[in-house]
């Protein structure tokens, strides 16, 4: 995974906020629509009488993108997608290298309801349009041999690796066919794949924070402290973490848009976050 919609605290204190009434351009007055992170029903308008931010600004064109929206006439997912990868261990994440994925033996996902991403989630309801065809039977995985780690993919391994059979060739050569994954020796799986906790999160970022609605999805090598501020500064929500994935959950607080800031350890990261 790589991290994404990370602005500094001085940019996310100048944004206004989303408007507050749905986009109607045919009835509501609306000159356009402002799509948030490619999801349908965090859609608005601008440019109308009735487009106010939570300030009473009117809202426009300008005040959408600084915000991260999209300017479009309709309240459509974007053509741009947002790709996540479906993972043999059973989670779903957002990635933008759909090679990674593939080369991890993944599918790769796009349009995938909230509902269907984080650890334990398999991108249901998304469109499937790479890598492993998760409609295909499983032919069981080989091992090739010990998995020589591949510093910058925890999902793959240079040589070696226990990885699911894609192909009649590939079944044809294997010649230590075991049935799924569990059977795997634990030193052919990639450190992803791998029962211990620490060792999956050994090979991966330090630090990885991506919102999702109203919440934000964080892995981390170590404990986590999560602290939420609004624009003028104020700190609203403060909690710790434990290392590993984590998606934190942020309905009991009020719509508007916040910035948070994320500590693992000697990493940081400051996030905006649009709470509608």
């Amino acid at each position: 995974m790589k991290m994404r919609y990370l602005l500094p605290v001085f940019v996310v204190a100048g944004l206004a906020s989303q408007a507050q009434a749905a986009c109607n351009i045919k009835e509501g007055g609306s000159t356009a629509c402002c799509l948030y992170e490619n999801d349908p029903s965090n859609c608005y308008g601008i440019g109308g009488p009735n487009d106010k931010d939570d300030d009473g600004n009117l809202t426009t064109e300008a005040t959408c993108t600084a915000s991260s929206g999209k300017v479009q006439q309709n309240c459509d997912a974007s053509t741009d997608d947002i790709y996540y990868c479906a993972w043999g261990s059973g989670s779903c994440w957002p990635e933008e290298d759909q090679e990674a994925c593939i080369a991890g033996s993944g599918s790769v996902y796009k349009n995938v309801p909230s509902s269907g991403r984080g650890e334990g989630k398999k991108c249901e309801g998304g469109e499937w349009v790479a890598g492993k065809d998760p409609g295909a039977p499983s032919r069981g995985y080989c091992n090739w041999g010990d998995c020589e780690e591949n510093p910058s993919n925890p999902y793959g391994c240079l040589s070696g690796g226990c990885a699911e059979i894609q192909t009649d060739e590939e079944e044809d050569d294997c010649h230590d066919i075991v049935a799924n994954q569990e059977a795997c020796p634990v030193n052919s799986l990639p450190p992803a794949y791998r029962p211990s906790a620490t060792q999956r999160f050994q090979s991966m970022a330090a630090l990885v924070v991506v919102p999702d609605g109203r919440a934000l999805l964080i892995s981390s090598q170590k404990e986590t402290t999560v602290s939420l501020f609004d624009l003028s500064g104020k700190q609203v929500f403060s909690q710790k973490l434990a290392a590993g994935y984590n998606t934190l959950n942020l309905n009991g607080q009020k719509m508007g848009v916040y910035y948070a800031v994320v500590s693992s350890g000697s990493s940081k990261q400051t996030v905006k976050v649009v709470l509608k």
